[in-house]
């Protein structure tokens, strides 16, 4: 039988909320599984899955290199464990970057085929306000991308 493992990233960034909803998500589809905190470098090699969390990238780069752990994420990802980075995970993930990146000699794990354009902003339809009104809000845009796909026992679970 298989048991799963998934590891948060919780070196920085919305953890415990990621941490809570991936146990709800399990729970609720009676799925004998464990959520566990990676802080540190030795926990990833033994994840079926792998989430990043939001935060600000620039940091999540510095620490889980700092940390041991980017090498880690690397090498799960080379034997094909699942891993979601949602909102600056996502960034972090990404092989390409634009001169904000550069800039802050940000190194990203180079895992998805993304370039990604930090801190710009896109106009999104919240279709309650009147007249196709709409709010602006700081996104962090992908220019290029490819589809991931997660296996099946993943699939449902990672729905944040």
């Amino acid at each position: 039988m298989f048991f799963m493992k998934i590891g948060v990233i919780a070196i920085q960034g919305a953890v415990s909320e990621h941490v809570d909803a991936l146990r709800r998500a399990l729970a609720e589809r009676g799925v004998d599984a464990e959520v566990v905190a990676i802080k540190h470098r030795g926990i990833v090699p033994a994840c079926s899955g792998i989430v990043i969390p939001g935060g600000e990238s620039t940091t999540l780069c510095r620490l889980l290199a700092r940390e041991g752990i980017a090498e880690e994420i690397k090498a799960a990802a080379a034997k094909g464990v699942p891993i979601l980075g949602t909102c600056a995970g996502l960034i972090v993930l990404a092989k390409e970057g634009d001169e904000q990146v550069e800039k802050t000699s940000q190194e990203l794990l180079e895992i998805m085929d993304t370039k990604v354009n930090r801190n710009a902003f896109v106009l999104k339809s919240t279709g309650m306000l009147s007249g196709g009104s709409g709010i602006l809000l700081r996104r962090n845009l992908k220019l290029k991308f490819s589809i991931l796909l997660l296996p099946a026992y993943l699939s449902g679970l990672l729905e944040l």
